[in-house]
């Protein structure tokens, strides 16, 4: 039937019907239906291997040249593209979603990524179009970064107020995709799939490979991957339509760095971290406040907090350090709640309140705060802050 199909023989409008080959009686033939319908008349297409290496070639060219995030230390926000909790939600540069899906520090994730580029990968842009690929893996990588950081937002609130660019991997989320892609073709086009092996192994040693938000992030995206093809199964749409939506969420992404930039509070607290440390910079504790107090105002938590201890600590206004404080502790920031509470306790920048130090040392004992959960243990008036 195949060798037919390819020679001409039989074309997609075709009224055709299967016959039984052991009794040729017209009761045992299937009704006529068009060739397009019948899915053992379907060959399999030639795999398409363009866009999956241009992909695979990003993500090693950008893991090469990007060697603070391999090694995860000494994380800049300005020298990644990653994406973060702070920068996504709260500064609204949602681009990051998109830059992060050809960014990964992990090299096991790396690796991983590349096996499904060359394996499962090829098999979809014939069938989706190179358009609807395209559309998926972007779509795949975006929702499941999205959905797996707003689960981790949702039951790990610290998180949240993490120093750190990482948040979740979008790239991660669009490659395990794939897998859940697998899971539907041999349905959907009656393949015989023997690279559907690789992704399925892959699948059942990913617990084993991953671990944290890499692990969470990648198995949202195989979800992901799989309702979006099966979406795509049960209501077709042309391959060419897709091809304009595919670059919409390019066109997104670029405007909306227009209009946030690359700069955020999160480059400021680093900076002013680098000025109070000395790394790579003179230390300069002034000009370190004056980096915390730029992302504090804009809403940046930790850095109202270490602004809080700072006015604490060196400028002896305990006031002002409660005030930068409460703004931290009411955003979540754990440290912020701890000290909070303790201000009231003794006393310092603030009326003291037993009933208000209570309430702030509980609520960061409850997110795992340890000096928190000590000084429940010990109501006697301490000076600790």
């Amino acid at each position: 039937m195949q060798a037919l199909r390819s020679s001409g023989s039989i074309s997609d409008d075709m009224l055709i019907r299967r016959v039984s080959t052991r009794r040729r009686k017209s009761f045992m033939a299937s009704p006529w239906q068009p060739a397009a319908k019948c899915w053992d008349c379907k060959p399999q297409p030639k795999a398409d291997y363009l866009l999956p290496l241009l992909l695979l070639a990003a993500n090693i060219i950008l893991f090469f040249l990007s060697p603070s995030e391999r090694l995860n230390i000494d994380f800049d926000a300005k020298d990644t593209l990653l994406p973060n909790g702070w920068s996504c939600i709260d500064q609204q540069e949602w681009w990051r979603f998109f830059t992060g899906l050809f960014m990964t520090g992990d090299p096991v994730l790396l690796a991983a990524n590349a096996l499904l580029l060359l394996t499962v990968a090829p098999l979809l842009p014939p069938v989706l179009g190179r358009g609807g690929f395209l559309l998926f893996y972007f779509l795949c990588g975006i929702i499941g970064s999205f959905t797996a950081g707003g689960s981790i937002l949702a039951y790990i609130p610290q998180i949240r107020d993490l120093p750190v660019p990482v948040f979740v991997s979008p790239m991660g989320a669009a490659t395990f995709s794939l897998i859940g892609a697998s899971m539907v073709l041999p349905v959907w086009r009656a393949w015989k799939m023997p690279n559907a092996f690789w992704s399925m192994l892959l699948f059942l040693l990913l617990p084993l490979i991953l671990t944290g938000m890499e692990l969470i992030s990648c198995m949202t995206g195989l979800i992901v991957g799989l309702g979006l093809m099966l979406l795509f199964k049960y209501f077709p749409v042309s391959k060419r339509s897709l091809l304009p939506w595919a670059f919409l969420i390019p066109a997104a992404a670029a405007a909306s760095f227009a209009g946030t930039g690359i700069d955020t509070s999160l480059d400021d607290y680093s900076e002013g971290w680098a000025y109070m440390q000395g790394k790579g910079v003179a230390k300069d504790s002034r000009h370190a406040a004056a980096c915390w107090h730029k992302a504090a105002v804009q809403g940046y938590a930790p850095a109202q907090t270490i602004l809080g201890i700072y006015e604490f600590r060196t400028r002896r206004n305990p006031e002002r350090a409660v005030y930068w404080w409460k703004l931290a502790a009411a955003s979540g920031d754990v440290e912020a709640q701890y000290r909070l509470g303790m201000a009231y306790r003794n006393g310092t920048g603030v009326p003291r309140n037993e009933s208000q130090a209570k309430h702030w040392l509980e609520r960061a004992a409850a997110n795992r705060q340890s000096d928190a959960a000590e000084a429940l243990q010990q109501p006697e008036t301490s000076d600790k802050q």
